[in-house]
């Protein structure tokens, strides 16, 4: 919920006002990534939830924190670091690019082992 200016009166807008409060809250971030083109969000925690469950034979897994297990992700997957950007809480990827989240469950971990050595 915006606050259109400090008096509350309707038709009444103090566009600084509102600027701080989009600047605030991350609106206008979010606005530029989805201009970047990357339309996609997954919370780390989703994806670390998600996968680790494939993944946990891999040793030094489970030592990651979900932020550092999407990075492994995406170097696992070989996805293109113009495809996504790391954010504070999730990854975000360009569109069409999530579809590797899903190729990973097929993926055999001596396939996995060689990227995380890297």
């Amino acid at each position: 919920c915006m606050k259109p200016n400090t008096k509350f009166r309707s038709h009444d807008f103090d566009k600084e006002m509102i600027m701080t409060q989009l600047k605030c809250n991350g609106t206008l971030e979010a606005v530029q990534l989805m201009r970047n083109g990357y339309p996609n969000r997954v919370p780390y925690d989703l994806m670390f939830d998600r996968y680790k469950k494939h993944l946990i034979t891999v040793p030094g897994i489970a030592d990651l924190t979900p932020a550092q297990f999407c990075e492994v992700l995406a170097a696992i997957a070989d996805l293109d670091v113009a495809d996504y950007q790391l954010g504070v809480t999730k990854m975000f990827l360009k569109a069409g690019r999530g579809k590797f989240l899903e190729d990973l469950k097929e993926k055999p971990v001596d396939e996995i082992l060689p990227v995380l050595k890297q």
